[in-house]
């Protein structure tokens, strides 16, 4: 399954690529707009953890959308104290967040550990913390790492041991290079910590009833070439660096994008060659190609197997022609940018064109 967002103007060739999208994963989310500005102003500017900051105890669950937010309101937490008094403190080390300290008001144990199993032992969030939350608290060391020296990290997640489930909040600060502090909270000691799930679940399904809900990562973007106002290329380099910026990446990839065009629209092919944009796609659709496309792109940076076009041997020698960029060259040898390595022994040829010069050199 992936996040797709399509910008597309025609409605016939927006219903052409979801039926296809579709095809390719039925359970792929998609999102239509009909301009750039109507997708920055969707998805810019509303950053969706600037969206959860209206309560401190919704920023913490930033992380989450709706479905994992009612899978931990379902949770059998506890009423037992997870460690003595109001509040626990530990200093973490920097960037693995393993304890080196613990400061508790009463002395006892913490999440039912005696507190030489948890100082040192880096694994000790990962051990406790349930499986399915475990991609976000990786999320929560990636946005500590990132602000620890602009200010605070805010996180609340389950923490489970034996049969005990406690809902922690986690306020990250003070850090120095290779330490941070941190306090945690039992929420569930306070009305005002039991209501926290269901008021942002009740939150969360309010905007969804206004407007589909906003896609909480992005896998793809395609987007028509000539639907932003600026260059094209400029306009991928800015929302990539946007995306990143408010957490839109998918875990542990990043966002891919696709530019489609007109073939007979007067616009070179070579303008719309960019390290961000994936890959090129001509108007109208040729259905199994634009599959197969998908299919690799989505699963990069793996290689993919084909499944909508396939291999068939061949006997005849082909040629194949691409441009690129001729980065150096002396009276030896040449050197080029290419996304592989070409195979040693591959016989090529170039051609190239030294400024202000039509007839290219072979």
């Amino acid at each position: 399954m992936a996040n797709i967002i399509i910008i597309e103007d025609d409605e016939r060739v927006t219903r052409e690529m979801t039926r296809f999208l579709r095809e390719q994963n039925n359970d792929n989310q998609i999102r239509h707009f009909k301009s750039s500005e109507q997708f920055i102003k969707r998805y810019s500017g509303t950053n969706r953890n600037e969206d959860l900051t209206k309560n401190e105890q919704s920023l913490g669950l930033a992380y989450y959308n709706v479905d994992e937010l009612k899978q931990m309101d379902s949770l059998d937490f506890t009423d037992q104290e997870p460690f003595a008094g109001e509040h626990l403190k530990m200093v973490l080390s920097l960037p693995e967040l393993t304890p080196l300290k613990i400061s508790i008001n009463q002395p006892g144990q913490v999440f039912q550990l005696e507190i030489d199993k948890i100082i040192g032992n880096k694994n000790i969030f990962n051990l406790l913390i349930p499986e399915e939350f475990k991609k976000h608290w990786v999320s929560c060391q990636e946005n500590i790492m990132q602000s620890k020296n602009s200010g605070q990290c805010h996180f609340i997640f389950p923490l489970k041991n034996a049969k005990q489930t406690w809902l922690l909040s986690a306020k990250f600060y003070n850090s120095t290079k290779d330490q941070i502090e941190v306090t945690f909270d039992n929420l569930l000691l306070t009305e005002k910590g039991r209501s926290t799930l269901k008021r942002e679940i009740n939150n969360r399904a309010d905007t969804a009833a206004k407007e589909l809900d906003m896609l909480s990562y992005i896998d793809l973007i395609i987007v028509k070439n000539g639907l932003v106002e600026a260059d094209t290329r400029d306009w991928v380099s800015a929302t990539r660096a946007h995306l990143k910026e408010n957490n839109f990446f998918p875990q542990e990839k990043t966002t891919r994008f696709i530019v489609t065009k007109y073939e007979d629209d007067g616009v070179s092919k070579s303008t719309l060659f960019h390290q961000y944009i994936d890959d090129l796609i001509t108007l109208p659709l040729d259905r199994l190609l634009f599959l197969q496309k998908i299919d690799i792109i989505l699963n990069l940076p793996n290689v993919t197997k084909p499944r909508f076009l396939f291999l068939q041997p061949l006997q005849k020698q082909i040629e194949l022609s691409k441009k690129t960029r001729l980065e150096n060259f002396n009276d030896l040898s040449i050197s080029i940018t290419n996304p592989i390595a070409l195979r040693a022994g591959l016989a090529s040829t170039f051609f190239f064109n030294f400024p202000n010069q039509e007839e290219p050199i072979r």
